[in-house]
């Protein structure tokens, strides 16, 4: 069961899930400047809310201003990693 830091620091919440990662990944994690611009979400890792998420992420790009290029560049990893999340998270789950 995954534990509930929704109510904590998002400083608190970045290390407790980083905390769960691999070694390599926890390092990046660990560094990020979460004084810049970020997002952090939460979504079912159902098929129907990939569109959700790619929609946040998009409000999200041109609340920073990001250029197109970027901004399409972010759009399509946040997409990837949500759609491999659907795709893997629950492996022996029904088909949907």
């Amino acid at each position: 069961m995954i534990e509930d830091h929704s109510s904590l620091p998002i400083v608190t919440r970045l290390h407790a899930w980083a905390a769960t990662l691999p070694s390599f990944a926890a390092e990046v994690v660990s560094r990020a400047d979460i004084t810049r611009p970020h997002i952090y979400t939460q979504f079912a890792a159902v098929p129907d809310q990939v569109q959700v998420a790619r929609a946040k992420v998009t409000d999200w790009i041109q609340r920073i201003g990001l250029s197109t290029a970027q901004g399409q560049d972010v759009v399509l990893a946040a997409d990837e990693a949500v759609s491999n999340a659907v795709d893997h998270a629950y492996p022996d789950a029904p088909a949907r």
